[in-house]
């Protein structure tokens, strides 16, 4: 045997079964097991048929004498290995192995999307879910080819991605057609609007139009609709304070019937803090604001309906008699413009 063959023929354990054998027996069972390896070239046999095929043989020698069944156990021990199972290097090789090419792997049709050719948005997103898809299905095939248990680990990890980028992108798409949708049921009820009461409504800003285009006076229902109010605590700022929000929405509702959600409402008065992100969702807001609710500014105050009336009355005053009129602020520290509601 070569060097070179040496190095590359398969090993196999001369004590597969017994690792430490005590008796004739341990031996032979072994020295059987090697030859049946030997003579098939699986080091990695099956256990339980390799002892009951030995135990089957030691049955027939048994009865021999001692030197029998140690030439028996040597023959075994001697057995050749079969060439036909030690692989060789060979050094020029002029027929190059050919890879056997796998299978084609049919994937299920899906339905391809229909986008609307002036649909960009829509179009970019399908484009991305149609290249998560090539690139799952090359994964796929890479998955079932390879048998390197790290590399499908891998693989399967980068699957679950493109299919979670395939199923966001679908909901995203999804949520597009439906806004689409939305906007011609719009344009289909301004078309009827239109047609049948030769009325034309046109709004040429992004986003939902502001209900003031439905309410015009929803400003001056607001402030009629103050249940109680009172001027900063600092008296520093020109706004009327309301206690919360939920009261002013009820008394719109019970006066002028004007039914508004609270976070809607909301977005109609002043923001607590001007300079936030949240104060660019308070488009037109009103001169008021919802008061910090505590222990003291809960209680009515005696004088609150009459102050809150003189507010409206000072208003209505100056509104309708700007140039023959002066107002004077009892409160130095407040700077109150002409006509802005406020206490005085």
């Amino acid at each position: 045997m070569s060097r070179q063959t040496y190095l590359y023929s398969p090993k196999f354990n001369k004590k597969l079964i017994f690792n430490s054998p005590d008796n004739k027996y341990q031996e032979f069972t072994n020295a059987y097991a090697y030859s049946i390896m030997l003579r098939t070239g699986n080091n990695t046999p099956n256990r339980a048929i390799i002892c009951k095929d030995a135990a089957k043989e030691w049955r027939n020698i048994k009865n021999k004498s001692t030197a029998e069944i140690d030439n028996i156990i040597k023959e075994y021990i001697t057995t050749p290995i079969n060439p036909y199972f030690i692989p060789t290097i060979r050094a020029n090789c002029s027929n190059p192995r050919v890879e056997p090419t796998p299978p084609p792997i049919i994937d299920p049709i899906e339905p391809v999307l229909e986008v609307p050719k002036n649909a960009s948005a829509q179009k970019k997103i399908a484009d991305a879910i149609q290249i998560a898809k090539n690139k799952l299905a090359e994964l796929n095939q890479i998955y079932n080819i390879t048998t390197d248990f790290q590399i499908k680990n891998d693989i399967h990890s980068k699957i679950a991605e493109a299919e979670s980028e395939i199923s966001v992108n679908k909901d995203k798409i999804s949520k597009l057609k439906r806004n689409a949708i939305y906007a011609q049921n719009c344009r289909a009820k301004k078309l009827k609007m239109l047609t049948e009461n030769q009325e034309v409504v046109r709004y040429d800003h992004p986003g939902r139009p502001s209900l003031l285009f439905e309410y015009p006076d929803l400003h001056n229902q607001i402030h009629d609709s103050i249940e109680f109010g009172s001027a900063d605590s600092k008296r520093r700022k020109q706004v009327v304070k309301v206690r919360i929000i939920e009261h002013l929405r009820k008394n719109l509702e019970e006066n002028y019937n004007v039914y508004m959600a609270r976070t809607t409402l909301n977005n109609y008065v002043l923001p607590k803090q001007s300079n936030s992100i949240a104060a660019k969702a308070h488009h037109h807001p009103a001169w008021v604001a919802v008061a910090g609710v505590s222990r003291t500014d809960t209680q009515e105050h005696i004088d609150g309906h009459y102050c809150l009336a003189s507010v409206k009355y000072a208003k209505q005053f100056a509104s309708m008699f700007a140039d023959m009129s002066t107002i004077i602020s009892q409160d130095d520290k407040a700077k109150i413009g002409l006509g802005v509601p406020a206490y005085i």
